[in-house]
């Protein structure tokens, strides 16, 4: 019996030592990809991260319509909304804001929709760039919907502050991906396969950038709100200076987005401004409950804050963007036998 696990161990090594020669003669130093080991063995991989971006998308959406937007459980607290309205702060957002989970969601099934394409499935930029952070960040996000139907708030808070985490760790990791197809970015991909996808720069934006950024924008918001909810819960006495001092963070995040990086994240800066023209419509006028709980002065100042910083948050991104734009970017006329075609292309400077 030792004899012949002993075998089987001297066969593993052999094998081990015969694969890191055959790595070494294709220049192959770095961390593997599915497509490099497909390359040197006819190992066949069952699950891999494309896939299970895949299913978790899957569960996550499913868990936010049955659970999130249908309440259906055994012993929840009801839906997403029964929560949100039994919970109301004064830097809730009206309830219909949370429409943009569909446009991030449809933002997020493109993605998940490209990746598992052939073109797509050995881009370098899915394996070092959103690695698994997208599938733990939607891991974390199933889990912060059932909480928050089970009413526990605090648990859902750790939840969403955890989710953001995540989605903070891809947008880094993505952003330093210029262009996620140049060849330099390709590693692995046998020859005969087929051909890496060739994207512009607006398609590599919508593809791997912007449903990130706007889903974790959205979600830095809801944590504020959340924040506060758990304030509310716990009936803190400061509410009205926490409701205050959330917008202001809020506000600082989303001018941070919009000029630290060399290339702004105006999505994130967007989305913050969506949240906040919710609270703006929220406390205009602001719900009859509310008159017995704050001061009508403590009312129109979380209102005028919340203005404020809608509109200053919607209109520096728009005017940063035009000029991002025009600083780093130029069309040019696509060309054929030097005659002009009619069709041109955005080039990065």
């Amino acid at each position: 019996m030792n004899r012949s696990q002993n075998v089987r161990s001297n066969r593993r090594e052999e094998e081990a030592i015969s694969l890191k020669a055959s790595l070494r003669e294709i220049g192959i130093t770095h961390k593997l990809t599915p497509g490099d080991l497909l390359q040197v063995s006819d190992v066949q991989f069952l699950v891999t991260k494309n896939a299970m971006n895949l299913i978790t998308f899957i569960s996550s959406i499913s868990v936010a319509i049955c659970v999130g937007l249908f309440g259906w459980t055994r012993d929840g607290k009801g839906s997403f909304k029964n929560v949100h309205d039994d919970v109301p702060t004064l830097v809730t957002p009206v309830f219909w804001t949370n429409s943009l989970w569909i446009v991030i969601y449809l933002l997020e099934m493109i993605f998940v929709i490209c990746q598992m394409r052939p073109s797509f499935r050995n881009l370098v930029v899915l394996h070092r760039g959103v690695g698994w952070y997208f599938f733990l960040a939607h891991c974390s996000q199933i889990a912060w919907v059932v909480s928050y139907s089970f009413d526990e708030i605090v648990l859902a808070g750790l939840f969403m502050l955890l989710t953001a985490i995540f989605l903070c760790l891809l947008c880094i990791k993505i952003y330093f991906f210029d262009f996620v197809s140049t060849d330099d970015n390709l590693s692995g991909s046998d020859p005969t396969d087929t051909p890496p996808a060739i994207l512009s720069p607006v398609m590599e934006f919508i593809i791997f950038r912007l449903p990130f950024q706007l889903h974790f924008g959205w979600l830095i918001f809801m944590l504020g709100v959340n924040i506060n909810e758990i304030g509310k819960r716990m009936d803190v006495s400061w509410q009205p200076a926490l409701a205050i001092l959330s917008l202001i963070a809020l506000w600082i995040l989303g001018m941070i987005a919009l000029f630290y990086p060399k290339h702004p994240n105006f999505p994130i800066a967007l989305a913050i401004s969506w949240g906040a023209m919710g609270i703006w419509c929220e406390l205009s006028p602001p719900p009859e409950a509310f008159s017995n709980i704050y001061s009508e002065s403590t009312v129109e100042r979380t209102r005028i804050g919340a203005i404020a910083m809608c509109i200053e948050l919607f209109s520096v991104s728009i005017l940063r963007h035009i000029c991002h734009i025009s600083s780093f970017y130029y069309v040019e006329p696509l060309k054929d036998e030097g005659e002009t075609v009619g069709r041109s292309r955005i080039m990065q400077v």
